[in-house]
């Protein structure tokens, strides 16, 4: 049996044959390059539409109004909807907003962690505190309450014991400066050594009242005899019983020659 012959086609617009390639469908009315160009137009004709919609369409105003303080302000963009808050407003809405969901998002945790025990309440505040399984222990306040609270506790304890306050004070006060010439230190009260000089003033040679306080003139005092000032270190063997105006009247002075002998013998 013969095999039928295709019929030739030839493309309706320019007339250029069209090799068929396959006997399934329709045939082809246009060649590969008048489809192309075809297409092309097409876009062109919806460009220039959607342009023409672009002008028709009213401009949305230059300024809007706050939906929150009322206040007019200049719009950024012309696109889009007009916003409804200006720059401030939305940006503490924003951020009232990043509140509001953290806290949510808390409050999910906490109710989470309550059903397994993870959560206590605080002592002062009733605030929830979570209970870490490093810490050792369970928490009884939390954090600006316990400052709070070690706070009144330290002016508590130093209204009940002044001496030891100030006692306190001058010992730090004599670390700190020898320190700041980086000479050695040693840990000791001053209680410590005046017991040891039974209570004589090693300058005047006369004996200390005990019952006497600072600021009196003849209050006990402690004396470095080579002053830090000048090279002398905060220990035991250069520390010395004093009246209060005798180390005054020292001041950064060195004592003579002789007792500074016998503080090295």
């Amino acid at each position: 049996m013969a095999e039928t012959s295709m019929p030739e086609l030839r493309c309706l617009e320019c007339g250029t044959p069209i090799n068929r390639t396959s006997k399934v469908g329709h045939p082809p009315k246009r060649c590969a390059g008048c489809r192309i160009l075809d297409r092309r137009r097409r876009q062109k004709v919806c460009d220039r539409r959607r342009r023409a919609a672009q002008r028709l369409t009213p401009k949305p105003p230059a300024s809007a109004t706050c939906a929150d303080c009322r206040a007019t302000f200049e719009r950024t963009g012309v696109r889009g909807a007009a916003p409804r808050r200006c720059p401030a407003c939305t940006l503490a809405h924003n951020r009232a907003e990043m509140r509001r969901k953290n806290a949510e998002r808390d409050a999910a945790k906490r109710a989470e962690y309550a059903l397994h025990g993870r959560w206590t309440a605080c002592r002062d505040c009733s605030e929830p505190i979570r209970c870490r399984r490093s810490s050792g222990g369970t928490p009884v306040r939390c954090k600006p309450c316990l400052k709070a609270h070690t706070d009144r506790q330290k002016v508590e304890w130093a209204a009940a014991n002044p001496e030891k306050r100030k006692e306190i004070g001058r010992k730090g006060a004599h670390v700190r400066r020898a320190r700041i010439q980086s000479r050695d230190v040693e840990h000791f009260t001053d209680v410590e050594i005046f017991e040891r000089d039974r209570w004589i003033c090693h300058l005047c040679r006369t004996r200390i009242n005990r019952r006497l306080a600072w600021p009196h003139p003849r209050s006990a005092s402690l004396d470095h005899v080579i002053p830090v000032s000048r090279g002398g270190a905060h220990v035991r063997a250069n520390v010395k019983a004093t009246h209060l105006v005798c180390n005054l009247r020292k001041n950064n002075g060195c004592i003579p020659q002789g007792e500074q002998l016998l503080l090295i013998g």
